[in-house]
């Protein structure tokens, strides 16, 4: 298993990091380029017979720690424990004043996108709670610099994120300066008629910014080294092309390096649960399977949709159809015997009119990069 840590080298086009199903498609194109469509169809076609050659992670926050420290978050296990109700208020509340502030820092801990490792495995086993959090948390602004007559909050809300009371001690940023993750940005651009010459339209387009010291990452699981050494080609590929829309104008650029050191990663093989790093889609077999538990899952779903790339194809622009997901820090029974999750969903039809080499059906990525745990 791979850790391949992102450092961005200008915007990437989007309202936040890059999915799983992006980072495929992108990767995809890279093996292509470098090692020819052959290749790449019979990595493919393992896809397709159930068999993946390779599964990918979403793309999360990496945060600056003291002495080059690294601090990865992950998605936030959805559903379990049982979340409170947003007007819940936490024990030992007293004045007003102290009841607006715990309602803020609940509202935070709910929509937090993100935690460390530690929290991940405690919330995806059951052993923490949201109303366990609130009541020990602050703002990460409000961290207090030195010991006080009251007891030391255990865990801070910064910017979509929960980090534990030693990661806060252990970033390379002090607490009173807040922490941004990403940040969105808006770049103007303008449309040319190639014969006139001149400009026939405006428009902008949204994208986002890792804050000052933040990184990203994504994990990589390959079935085999040659496979690993593949993928790893492609990432450098697509940092210099870059990831996602605008890729032509200098958008998704990133400079990649790839460690094996994952040990921080809360992963239980023997785990009776899993929890989802990616986007995905899951089989009609695993769909059966979750109906019989229902009571064990929980989920946010996620439609995606878009257009297949055309820069290295002659072909017309073609829209994907839409794949409905599990969204990442989905949690579901582990099936018995089962080792990968999901499955690849087509997402084109053969396009009309274009020669027998230009006739393909188009994959998105729908396999689970997956850990487990055992829950309660």
């Amino acid at each position: 298993m791979h850790m391949v840590i992102l450092a961005q080298k200008s915007p990437w086009l989007g309202k936040g990091l890059p999915h799983s199903d992006t980072l495929f498609g992108g990767l995809c194109w890279g093996i292509r380029a470098l090692e020819g469509e052959q290749r790449l169809v019979a990595l493919l076609e393992q896809f397709a017979a159930g068999s993946p050659p390779f599964v990918l992670s979403s793309v999360f926050p990496l945060l600056q720690g003291k002495g080059g420290e690294t601090l990865p978050l992950l998605p936030q296990p959805r559903g379990a424990p049982k979340r409170g109700s947003e007007h819940d208020e936490p024990q030992g509340q007293r004045d007003r004043a102290g009841a607006i502030e715990d309602r803020a820092v609940g509202k935070k801990v709910r929509k937090a996108e993100w935690v460390t490792p530690r929290m991940f495995g405690d919330l995806a086993r059951g052993t923490l709670n949201a109303s366990g959090i609130i009541e020990k948390a602050v703002s990460l602004k409000d961290w207090p610099e030195k010991p006080g007559s009251q007891p030391k909050p255990e865990y801070a809300c910064a910017d979509r994120a929960i980090l534990t009371a030693d990661d806060v001690e252990r970033l390379a940023t002090k607490p009173k300066d807040g922490l941004v993750i990403w940040e969105s940005v808006s770049n103007a651009r303008n449309a040319i008629d190639r014969v006139s010459v001149e400009t026939t339209a405006f428009f902008h387009e949204d994208g986002i910014v890792l804050g000052e010291g933040v990184r990203a990452y994504c994990l990589l699981d390959a079935s085999e080294p040659d496979v690993a050494r593949s993928v790893l080609a492609a990432f450098r590929w697509l940092g210099e092309r870059g990831i996602g829309g605008g890729a032509s104008v200098g958008y998704g650029r990133f400079d990649g390096a790839a460690f094996e050191d994952v040990s921080w990663l809360p992963d239980d093989p023997a785990g009776n649960t899993r929890v989802t790093l990616s986007l995905y889609h899951p089989s009609v077999e695993e769909r059966a399977a979750f109906a019989a538990h229902p009571e064990a899952v929980a989920y946010e779903p996620a439609i995606r949709k878009g257009r297949l790339e055309s820069a290295f194809v002659p072909i017309p622009q073609v829209w994907k159809r839409s794949v409905l997901y599990l969204a990442e820090g989905a949690r579901f029974p582990a099936i018995p015997g089962r080792r990968h999750y999901g499955m690849n969903p087509v997402v084109t039809d053969e396009a009309e009119g274009l020669p027998d080499a230009l006739r393909f059906e188009a994959q998105a990525l729908g396999f689970a990069f997956t850990v487990g745990v055992k829950a309660a």
